[in-house]
């Protein structure tokens, strides 16, 4: 399988002294450790791919299993979050 959607949790951190407009965090529940940032919405969802195709990637050639995709309705987050589905092929980064 090459195709993968996974639902990440979008943040916007409007305390970060590097992007005074604000930060867009990015963290995906199912994968530990996968997680990113970027100073616009659209900049984070680019970044939010990559860094969903460097993990899982990384978790195929350590012949490690990729865990089943959560149910984005059951996924809770604050008041600055929203959940989102990122979808990656793994064929256009190999």
């Amino acid at each position: 399988m090459s195709k993968y959607i996974f639902p990440a949790i979008f943040t916007l951190d409007t305390n970060d002294p590097v992007y005074p407009n604000g930060v867009y965090l990015v963290d995906f529940p199912d994968l530990e450790g996968s997680y990113t940032f970027d100073g616009t919405l659209a900049e984070a969802y680019d970044m939010a791919e990559d860094v969903l195709a460097t993990t899982l990637l990384y978790m195929k050639e350590q012949n490690k299993d990729i865990p089943p995709m959560s149910n984005p309705k059951g996924i809770k987050c604050d008041l600055n979050s929203f959940v989102s589905l990122v979808k990656v092929d793994l064929d256009n980064y190999n």
